[in-house]
């Protein structure tokens, strides 16, 4: 394939097929993230944290939530892996950071609704 034709997704394959989970996921920054699904939005706060770089922090939400749906985890954990993993991206000047520990990640992905509020500073 040449660098100058465009993308045509296999006729076998579709890929929307391929991905489980919600239609639209809008980020709003530093403040949320919501799913809109068939059975309506959910929202989860972003974490607080202190910013090195904003770069690349995005892409990891990105990275984490698509991690949650193909694990198949409920949605508040997927949106909350997202936020795991965009926090990893904010306290480096690389494009991405370590993740906690899986322990701690598991910890951080079983709090309580008000648990989890108390560490977005919201």
């Amino acid at each position: 394939m040449n660098s100058g034709s465009r993308f045509r997704p296999h006729p076998q394959a579709p890929q929307r097929d391929l991905l489980p989970g919600p239609g639209i996921v809008v980020k709003d920054g530093s403040r949320t993230a919501t799913a809109f699904t068939t059975e309506g939005p959910a929202s989860v706060p972003a974490l607080r944290t202190r910013v090195v770089e904003p770069v690349g922090a995005g892409d990891a939400f990105a990275a984490g939530f698509l991690t949650g749906v193909l694990r198949g985890e409920t949605l508040t954990r997927v949106l909350r892996l997202g936020h795991i993993t965009a926090v990893s991206a904010l306290q480096v000047t690389a494009d991405h950071g370590p993740l906690p520990p899986p322990r701690e990640t598991e910890r951080l992905l079983s709090l309580r609704d008000e648990e989890w509020q108390s560490l977005t500073g919201r």
